[in-house]
């Protein structure tokens, strides 16, 4: 019995040491494909978080989510809330194992698990802090952002939608502010380049944004859409420096925010989100990005105020988006998906181009399905030292 056991033992063993199968393009049918350009929201432990479960816009209960995968094919969760570590690991397990071909799990994670209420984890600082140890404590700035790539690889995430490069230029943003690195674009360049290098060294997928620049606004995008009205000059001797570094570097993926730029877009009143020369004209052709380009939060009112989920879903990925990240209506995304294919606005090249991008950085991101719990993975005598030379 003995060695039977251990056989099955390290059978498992040797299953989680390989990879997850990460298809071809050619074996996936048209709902795959269409499936593969969409990550969900999702919680962990809806019971301790009662404000997660019914919030406009998002579906959040477990048999939704689990409907998403099984039926619909998405390619990817992101979780906005969670409980403990142990649960979190359990639910990306369960979600792992409907999942026809492996998911991209991501978080926001800029300062830590605990950015997203995961209990009994490390509460590192924000980058504001950590911007004014730079260029002094290059090391420390590394180190932490290493730190936080071990604890979100440990709980199953394989993306962390970090770090902020928008320059923290106007002291009345009210979603920016302390998130940024500072307020000059070289000091946020370096600071934030030593944080995705810490992570990539971690094996996390790192994600630059809020492109074009979001740090010198007035307005929320999560509540209302608004415009950065600057001119071009000004945008490429401030907002877009930090963004070019962190391409030059090898920054994995590019989060389009929800805002106006006319200056750099077709027309004055046009979200950067749905903007092909923003994102295809200045960010692929221009800054040489070839990397995953992701949506912010499609329910966020600066995009669900102009568009419904079938209208941004197809105006985005024309735009040249890969990502769409948490459709509110995701069959209709879909379904307006698909009706652009039949109708020719969106050509299957196109959809298969943004697959493609996908499934690199799943081939890149996805070692093995999510880890069993381990607390010296999450508190760990690195993590309390980095804290003690902070506060030193």
């Amino acid at each position: 019995m003995r060695i039977l056991l251990y056989f099955f033992i390290s059978l498992s063993s040797t299953l989680l040491a390989h990879p997850p199968r990460i298809p071809n393009i050619s074996e996936l049918s048209l709902d795959e494909k269409i499936g593969q350009l969409i990550m969900i929201a999702a919680i962990s432990a809806p019971d301790l978080n009662p404000n997660y479960m019914h919030p406009n816009p998002y579906h959040l209960d477990p048999a939704y989510t689990k409907n998403m995968i099984t039926h619909y094919h998405v390619g990817g969760v992101i979780f906005l809330g969670a409980g403990t570590p142990q649960q979190q690991i359990a639910v990306t397990h369960t979600l792992q194992s409907i999942a026809t071909h492996p998911l991209l799990i991501g978080l926001d994670a800029e300062w830590g698990l605990s950015m997203r209420h995961v209990k009994d984890v490390i509460r590192f600082p924000r980058a504001s802090t950590l911007g004014t140890l730079a260029p002094n404590n290059e090391n420390l700035i590394y180190e932490i952002g290493k730190e936080i790539g071990n604890h979100c690889a440990a709980l199953g995430v394989h993306i962390n939608f970090a770090p902020v490069a928008d320059v923290n230029s106007n002291p009345n943003n009210p979603i920016i502010n302390a998130r940024s690195f500072g307020t000059s674009p070289q000091h946020v360049a370096d600071a934030a380049t030593l944080f995705m290098h810490g992570m990539q060294a971690a094996g996390i997928l790192t994600c630059a944004k809020h492109f074009p620049g979001h740090g010198d606004t007035s307005f929320d995008s999560h509540r209302t859409f608004g415009t950065l009205s600057h001119s071009k000059k000004r945008l490429q001797k401030i907002e877009l420096p930090p963004f070019q570094a962190l391409i030059d570097h090898g920054v994995d993926s590019v989060m389009i925010a929800h805002l106006a730029v006319p200056a750099l877009a077709e027309k004055a009143n046009i979200p950067a989100t749905t903007s092909h020369k923003i994102i295809t004209h200045l960010l692929r052709e221009n800054m040489n990005f070839t990397g995953l380009v992701i949506t912010d939060g499609l329910g966020m009112r600066g995009i669900t105020n102009l568009y419904n989920s079938a209208q941004v879903a197809v105006k985005a990925l024309k735009a040249g988006v890969d990502l769409l990240l948490c459709p509110v209506d995701v069959p209709q995304a879909i379904e307006g998906i698909k009706h652009a294919l039949q109708n020719g606005q969106l050509s299957e090249s196109e959809l298969d181009s943004h697959v493609e991008r996908v499934l690199q950085a799943k081939r890149k991101a996805i070692k093995k399905h999510t880890p069993s719990y381990n607390p010296k993975r999450l508190i760990t005598k690195k993590s309390l030292k980095l804290l003690e030379m902070l506060n030193t």
